[in-house]
């Protein structure tokens, strides 16, 4: 192993110093382009013919307002005046939104539109001209909306100028006048940087053209006015390692639980260890990048964004925390992969996986390490890598298959040497960009641009294929036709790309492939821990993928339960009600309650499923569809005669008391029903309550796939209205990963818990199909509470009814899910369900259930309308209004 670590860090050595020097002159080549062509995307973006070639003047005017709600409105006026034989007034009098190009041409026109984040084009523009051969003046606006979570200091660095534009024009040895002019309300600071022209304590006035004017200008907002979690203290950096740990503790007993039962009883040793220390490598690499990124963000006062893009100075050889967070990023995108899927198709076909089968992943990294060695154009020290990586898988092959760890050294010798050259070729390919070696295409962006979309695809490609190889070896596909994997792993991971990939001007491929490695093209600091979470999530949802093919496969057959049942159903619901905290780390996972989250999705799904309870389960999970039949016939008899003996002797007071039925017939009567009704022996209620309990308490004679899909279907059913709520108001994710975790983890665990309820029912704790929901209930609503209350902020009122509607949902889910198992075991038997559940006795209690679930119902629907109106509101206050007289096109800046 140290031979291994020492081939990889040596290869990744030489890559560094060969890369850096071309990713340096891509970098200065990359500011050439800016300088000489347009500004801000240099792909075809027609800013050079929006210059104005005359004299010209205006102002920029920032306005801050407070709202009724605590937010902030943001506007953003400009005022251009231009010559009337200038060609920019004459295209504008064509398409006046076409102001959006010349932004970035004025003085200060980059920094207003950076201001607020990505570049913000105005949203109204209008073209005026009082006379002919006057004076043409645009003026153009936009308002922004800044709520109190995401309120930061606005910046404007009006001394930026990346393309050279405006500080180099001169008209007649003169520059163009232009102003800039912020106005804030009580409570904001001004931070001015150079000598304005005016400035009060809440005003401020600069000449962008003069030689000693403002270079910046700082809106700060007041204090506690801004996003609650500023700097990560302490206690964050600790809850965030203890939900780390977490994760790992309990997704390896898990694991465990769930792979020994398929494996023989005398490795169990070996893999146990196997288990642990693979949990305990991959939870210390994760703990130690958290950790360096804390200290990063507290050092620069960065907050929960953890990130740091630095795209200018000397490209060289990464600072030894990119460095571990790159391997850290090898060993989760490349490694894990493939020792995950020779585990998976060993527990699937019983022996150790070939060359063929492990091919599709671990041949990502080498792909990767080949697409940045074309665009090098192969030079020695590319060769060089990629020579180091095959020649390392070579060597452990042969020294493991020459027999020096034995026969179990032999067997996974093709396995061992998948791994070795994953690793070996991600530290490579993972450390740094090249710059293009030739021009394969003109321009360095335009190469990259081209080769970004296959390398992104490597990256994405091996968690992917993991899934398509373990579904198709459960369905007993050969080996040979392994490869088959590799075109459809392709196609998938290319669904799991992200969909936003806009990285400063950079092209949209290059942006995806930064998103996914923190890599960029002559860049060597490029840094974001949250990239490392990309991986784990696409790996939650193929798990989920992975083990519900297993529970359908193993799961087809009537009165039989596959081995390791309880443990897979335990991990669905441990994957679901964690699949929040990992879709959203940058938000949750640093959160007082994730730990209590990554440990309780454990521990009570197994107070639910108790191991001791498995020998009577599996007796009621193996009646026959016949002696449920005749089990349900013989409880709706012991009902019907307990019924009756009650009815009996409601009625006969009167007979008696008007001497129309004799005492000794009264007593023939009331012994016959007793000496037939099975109730007459010693504790008839204890008898009546297990007989129902077996009778609705089986598997009705049906698979427990058929049991596990119907309830699921059911659980997702009655949890309707809180999943639309949940999607409509959690926003757009970076990736279909992403959102099926953080957004929909919380509809996922009703999903999955329902699915478990059918699936395991006789195995469940409680009495009664009531009974079991009851305490499916008190399993779901902590987890579901919990995951609520990280995201939610706001008064305790506010937080206290959400938590009463979610309370309401739960209880709605729970009683369905037990309601429609009596009616489905009740049908299973041929009766109508309204002989088993009597709704006379029932009556007294129609009215208050009713009058709660309607209360219940009525509260949902309008919280969730609420919501819906918020965040249509929200939408409509935000977005744009263009009053122009054609419509917009071309890229916008």
């Amino acid at each position: 192993m140290a031979a291994v670590a020492g081939a990889g860090l040596w290869a990744r050595a030489q890559w560094v110093a060969g890369a850096a020097p071309g990713a340096g002159q891509l970098l200065r080549t990359d500011r050439n382009d800016l300088r000489t062509g347009d500004p801000w995307y240099t792909a075809g973006a027609p800013y050079r013919v929006y210059r104005p070639q005359r004299p010209f003047s205006g102002t920029t005017t920032v306005r801050v307002t407070p709202a009724d709600d605590g937010s902030w409105y943001v506007a953003t006026g400009y005022r251009l005046v231009l010559d009337p034989a200038d060609r920019v007034a004459v295209k504008l009098r064509g398409d006046v939104s076409a102001f959006r190009y010349v932004l970035p041409n004025l003085p200060g026109g980059y920094a207003a539109a950076h201001a607020l984040g990505p570049a913000l084009p105005p949203g109204s523009c209008v073209v005026t001209q009082e006379r002919p051969g006057a004076d043409v003046v645009v003026t153009a606006s936009r308002r922004a909306r800044l709520w109190p979570d995401t309120l930061k200091t606005l910046d404007y660095r009006l001394g930026q100028d990346p393309t050279g534009t405006y500080r180099s024009a001169t008209f007649r040895g003169r520059p163009p006048r232009w102003t800039f002019q912020a106005d804030v309300p009580s409570g904001w600071k001004l931070d001015v940087a150079g000598q304005p022209t005016r400035q009060t304590g809440r005003e401020i006035t600069a000449d962008l053209a003069a030689r000693d004017g403002v270079t910046r200008v700082r809106l700060v907002p007041p204090i506690g006015s801004g996003p609650r979690s500023a700097a990560p203290g302490a206690t964050a950096e600790a809850l965030a390692l203890a939900t780390v740990g977490g994760l790992a503790a309990t997704g390896a007993l898990l694991a465990r639980a769930g792979f020994l039962t398929a494996l023989p009883t005398a490795t169990h040793r070996r893999w146990g260890a196997a288990f642990a220390g693979s949990a305990l490598v991959t939870a210390l690499a994760a703990a130690a990048v958290l950790a360096a990124a804390f200290a990063e963000a507290r050092a620069g006062d960065s907050g929960w964004n953890w990130i740091s893009w630095s795209t200018g100075g000397t490209v060289s050889a990464p600072a030894p925390y990119v460095a571990g967070q790159q391997a850290v990023l090898a060993l989760f995108w490349f490694v894990l992969p493939v020792a995950v899927l020779a585990v998976l198709l060993r527990l699937a076909g019983g022996r150790p996986p070939g060359a063929r089968e492990l091919a599709g992943a671990a041949l990502a990294g080498p792909a990767l390490l080949g697409v940045e060695s074309a665009v090098a154009a192969f030079a020695p020290w590319s060769l060089l890598a990629e020579s180091v990586a095959a020649g390392a898988a070579a060597g452990v092959w042969g020294l493991l298959r020459s027999g020096v760890l034995g026969p179990a050294g032999r067997r996974w010798a093709v396995t061992c040497a998948a791994v070795t050259l994953a690793l070996v070729s991600g530290l490579s390919a993972l450390s740094l960009l090249p710059g293009p070696g030739a021009r394969w295409l003109p321009g360095a962006d335009t190469t990259w641009t081209a080769a970004a979309w296959p390398a992104a695809l490597a990256v994405a490609a091996p968690w992917t294929i993991v899934v398509l190889r373990t579904v198709r070896a459960l369905h007993g596909a050969a080996p040979r036709k392994a490869a088959a994997s590799w075109p459809l792993g392709v196609v998938l991971a290319a669904l799991t790309l992200p969909w936003n990939g806009s990285v400063d001007r950079y092209p949209q491929s290059i942006g995806v492939l930064a998103w996914l490695t923190n890599l960029l093209p002559g860049t060597a600091d490029i840094t974001d821990v949250t990239t490392l979470a990309l991986p784990w999530q696409t790996a939650w949802v193929g798990a989920v993928v992975c083990l519900v093919c297993w529970l359908r496969l193993q799961g087809g057959r009537p009165r039989q339960w596959p081995r390791g049942a309880r443990p897979a159903c335990l991990a669905l619901v441990w994957l679901t009600a964690t699949a929040p905290v990992v879709g959203a780390v940058d938000s949750r996972v640093g959160h007082h309650y994730a730990p209590l989250v990554a440990v309780l999705g454990c521990l009570a799904p197994l107070w639910l499923v108790p191991a001791r309870r498995e020998a009577g389960a599996r007796r009621l999970h193996a009646v026959s569809r016949a002696a449920h039949v005749r089990l349900t016939q013989t409880l709706l008899r012991t009902q019907l005669l307990a019924r009756s003996r009650h009815r009996f002797f409601r009625d006969s007071l009167m007979s008696l008391a008007d001497g129309s039925l004799a005492p000794s017939a009264w007593d023939a009567r009331w012994h016959s029903l007793s000496e037939t009704s099975p109730s007459q022996r010693a504790d008839p209620a204890g008898r009546l309550r297990r007989l129902k309990n077996t009778a609705l308490g089986t598997s009705g004679g049906f698979p427990p796939w058929r049991n596990g899909l119907a309830c699921a279907t059911a659980a997702a059913l009655l949890s309707l209205p809180w999943t639309v709520s949940e999607f409509w108001s959690s926003g757009v994710f970076a990736s279909l990963p992403q959102t099926l975790t953080a957004a929909g983890g919380a509809p996922g665990l009703w999903i999955s818990a329902g699915f478990c309820y059918g699936y395991l029912h006789p195995w469940l704790r409680g009495v009664g199909p009531l009974g079991r929901s009851g305490c499916l209930f008190a399993v779901l609503w902590p987890l579901q509470v919990l995951l609520l209350l990280i995201d939610l902020t706001g008064p305790p009122g506010g937080v206290a009814r959400v938590v009463c509607v979610l309370t309401a949902q739960h209880l709605l889910v729970a009683l369905g899910l037990g309601l429609y198992w009596e009616v489905r075991m009740v049908r299973a038997a041929g009766l109508p369900w309204g002989h088993i559940r009597n709704f006379r006795s029932l009556s007294s209690l129609a009215v208050p259930t009713t009058t709660v679930l309607v209360a219940a119902v009525t509260a949902v629907a309008t919280v969730l309308a609420g919501s819906w109106a918020t965040s249509l509101t929200d939408q409509q206050d935000t977005s744009p209004t263009v009053v122009n007289n054609a419509p917009q096109s071309g890229p916008g800046p």
